[in-house]
């Protein structure tokens, strides 16, 4: 590991020690904070990559990392760590908006103190990595510019364009013809029937562990003009309520378009089967060419979150997929 001279202020810290390419990393440090070499469990993650702090003001940082092979947002993987020490949010990992994407803040008490702690947290191929700074809260304040130096300069030195996890393409062969992505961990459930006519088709994934079922996700197409959002969603829940799932009433929030959909909606649904809390997840998506419907099933946040985020990384895929496409039957070569 070696460091060199930034600024007055800063210094570079870049270590390309590690084994692992994703774990090689490069930040900033202020200049007067001092490594701490000793092998300790870190805060977040399981492997401590490096340690920093200035214990003139009990302010500590570690950089550390956690091998995830599923595919999770990080976000969700960093709410779910720091729930699990009892944590309690400063920023919501979940929101879309934050003032820098992927640093999140969370408090703790240690004794009769109360400390702050800001995180980065981000994906290199199947690793979760995180920056984090801690410190009394009543120093937060005074150190938040190097606090955000550091985090938003820390960068693995080797960045992976591959997934956790493989993923594979599904085509829905109606009118529209419809192309999404899902990792791969996400299986066709089998001895089910897909929906298909004139104006509809559907393809249904589900994911196991075992025999057991966790969650489910199907994707239905819709041909232009023979649905509506509310419409969609009461479609893909009426079958359920009649299996005895109930669900509670949702609005359903239009998000506007993008480069690709002229209208996109979404809801969060919680539900119950028996005294299994659930939450579903309601993408609606609509061009002129057609609309598509993206529902995905499991567990509550609450009663098994790995499972809740997996679910939700899985619908945010076939929604936004790079490979994500809606085209007629005309379009395709002969």
């Amino acid at each position: 590991m070696s460091s060199t001279l930034f600024s007055a202020k800063m210094n570079l810290w870049r270590d390309d020690r590690a084994n692992q390419r994703e774990l090689k990393w490069e930040c900033l440090v202020p200049a007067h904070w001092a490594e701490r070499p000793e092998s300790v469990r870190p805060a977040l993650g399981d492997v401590l990559l490096s340690r920093f702090d200035d214990p003139s003001a009990s302010i500590r940082s570690e950089l550390s990392a956690s091998f995830v092979d599923r595919e999770v947002a990080p976000p969700h993987w960093l709410s779910i760590l720091t729930d699990a020490r009892n944590e309690r949010a400063i920023d919501d990992p979940n929101a879309d908006q934050q003032p820098h994407p992927g640093v999140f803040s969370t408090e703790y008490t240690s004794g009769r103190s109360l400390f702050r702690r800001t995180t980065r947290v981000l994906r290199n191929g199947p690793w979760m990595l995180f920056a984090t700074v801690t410190a009394p809260a009543e120093v937060h304040a005074a150190i938040a510019r190097e606090t955000a130096a550091m985090l938003l300069s820390f960068h693995p030195l080797n960045p992976s364009q591959n997934p956790p996890e493989a993923r594979f393409t599904h085509t829905i062969d109606g009118a529209p013809v419809f192309t999404f992505d899902a990792p791969a961990s996400w299986t066709s459930p089998g001895g089910e029937t897909e929906l298909q006519d004139v104006a509809t088709a559907s393809r249904s994934l589900v994911l196991r562990e075992g025999e057991a079922t966790l969650a489910l996700m199907r994707v239905r197409t819709f041909a232009p003009g023979t649905t509506s959002p509310q419409r969609a969603l009461a479609q893909q829940l009426a079958p359920m309520r009649h299996a005895g799932t109930t669900f509670e009433g949702s609005p359903i929030v239009p998000l506007g378009g993008d480069t690709r959909w002229d209208d996109r909606f979404m809801a969060e649904v919680a539900g119950r089967n028996g005294e299994t809390p659930l939450t579903g997840y309601f993408r609606f998506l609509r061009s002129d060419r057609g609309a598509v419907a993206i529902w995905t099933l499991s567990f509550s946040r609450d009663t098994n979150a790995v499972v809740w985020a997996i679910a939700q990384r899985a619908g945010e895929i076939a929604a936004g997929c790079a490979s994500t496409t809606i085209t007629h039957e005309s379009d395709q070569a002969p």
